[in-house]
């Protein structure tokens, strides 16, 4: 363990160098997502790399509290915080991209072909009831991408709180290695 005390400009660049690493795990689930409509394994790989982004987060974080500076709990959940937050600004980047560009109404045409099957349109009335999935798929249809792009948004800060707060703790977690 380092003997310097926290320097919160040198977690700040460490946070900005890994959270461009969060960023392509993130990106890499999103774009799997987005296509697990035609390829259902794409949706699961998609999953599984949002899973081992979070341990990756945990892991980074504790390989900076060992090697470079000892940290608190408060401390390890500001470093995963600023780390997803930069993750975030990338995925939202690459997002928005891919709605203006890329999409081309995919995604409401992939949601009105799975809720013509009666299978889901049952899932879904049970999940949601009082919502049919026609008014959904209309009102995605009449969102513009920068709305889209707003919702993107709010869920990556989402994920971002939820990863610091847990990252930070199972980060916390442990004697800091003591070396000579």
């Amino acid at each position: 363990m380092s003997e310097n005390p926290f320097d919160y400009r040198q977690a700040r660049a460490y946070a900005s160098h890994f959270g461009l690493w969060i960023g392509l795990m993130w990106i890499v689930s999103f774009v799997c997502s987005m296509r697990s409509f035609d390829h259902m394994l794409l949706g699961h790989l998609g999953n599984i790399m949002a899973l081992l982004s979070f341990f990756a987060l945990v892991r980074q974080v504790k390989n900076y509290r060992y090697i470079i500076s000892d940290m608190s709990l408060l401390q390890c959940c500001w470093m995963c915080f600023t780390i997803c937050i930069y993750a975030g600004l990338i995925t939202t980047g690459v997002q928005a991209l891919y709605f203006h560009f890329f999409d081309n109404g995919h995604l409401a045409d992939s949601l009105s072909n799975m809720f013509a099957q009666e299978e889901y349109r049952i899932l879904f009335e049970q999940y949601l009831a009082g919502q049919k999935p026609e008014d959904v798929i209309e009102m995605i249809q009449g969102m513009s991408i920068s709305d889209i792009i707003v919702q993107m948004m709010t869920i990556n800060l989402t994920i971002s709180m939820l990863f610091a707060i847990f990252g930070g703790m199972l980060a916390y977690r442990g004697k800091v290695r003591q070396t000579e």
